[in-house]
């Protein structure tokens, strides 16, 4: 197998779908906490189709110590991540992050669990087999509560969130787009998703990015409001980020 780089569409470089291969980079180990990335861009001293893969290291790599980087979108959940590595590149990824169901303690696929008699419990997949599709998810109160779910349903609650979540878009009412964005979180947030979850970090992403250009919009009095808001979410992505995303990158924007 030959690890490849992909380009999305409508990149700034090709505008089209691309698979490129570099072959020392695809030597490099995949690993869901990576400490490098990569940059592609054109080649300053070939013809217009070449380019290079830059690889960065986002963090400080002693020497001896392995290389490595994330194939697939790390700010996704361990399922899945898991699954589109083995669709992509038809192998099951057993990193330190994937072999733990907390992710690292951050609690970034956790669900809450619906059982009245259990108000502080959450779901989380039993060990990394738990992760097939016919998988179980148990509550982290498991003997005293025996609530679980199956991959599959936690599959198809995570479709309708993201359904939720696309529909806050308002073209052309960037004040009605922001009201959506935190009434969905308000009505996920810790009540059926847990706070660190990965969807719950979309949102506040979102949020972040919206209040951005609410500011230059908006009085003074209101802009403090909501640039207070926006470093309160700013401080809960980047304190999941200091553990899932070390270093410098781009989802850090650093």
């Amino acid at each position: 197998m030959i690890n490849f780089s992909s380009l999305p569409l409508l990149c700034c470089l090709l505008h089209r779908n691309a698979s490129l291969l570099f072959f020392n980079a695809s030597l490099i180990t995949q690993d869901c906490v990576p400490n490098s990335y990569t940059i592609i861009s054109k080649s300053p001293t070939r013809n217009s189709s070449s380019y290079l893969l830059t690889v960065m290291a986002s963090q400080r790599i002693k020497k001896g110590q392995i290389i490595t980087h994330a194939f697939i979108d790390s700010t996704r959940g361990t399922f899945q991540r898991r699954q589109q590595l083995k669709e992509l590149y038809y192998f099951s990824c057993d990193c330190r992050r994937c072999s733990d169901p907390s992710e690292l303690c951050t609690h970034y696929s956790q669900i809450k669990c619906p059982k009245p008699s259990c108000p502080n419990g959450y779901l989380y997949p039993l060990n990394s087999a738990s992760l097939e599709l016919t998988g179980q998810w148990y509550c982290n109160y498991a003997p005293r509560c025996d609530f679980r779910l199956t991959n599959a349903q936690v599959v198809e609650l995570l479709k309708h969130v993201q359904y939720d979540i696309s529909k806050t878009y308002v073209q052309h009412s960037l004040f009605q787009e922001y009201e959506n964005l935190e009434a969905v979180l308000d009505k996920y947030k810790g009540k059926v998703l847990h706070p660190n979850h990965f969807l719950i970090m979309d949102i506040q992403y979102s949020i972040i990015s919206c209040i951005n250009k609410l500011l230059v919009l908006v009085n003074e009095e209101e802009a403090l409001k909501l640039a207070t808001k926006q470093i309160e979410y700013c401080r809960d992505c980047l304190e999941i980020a200091d553990i899932l995303h070390p270093g410098s990158n781009r989802i850090r924007g650093e």
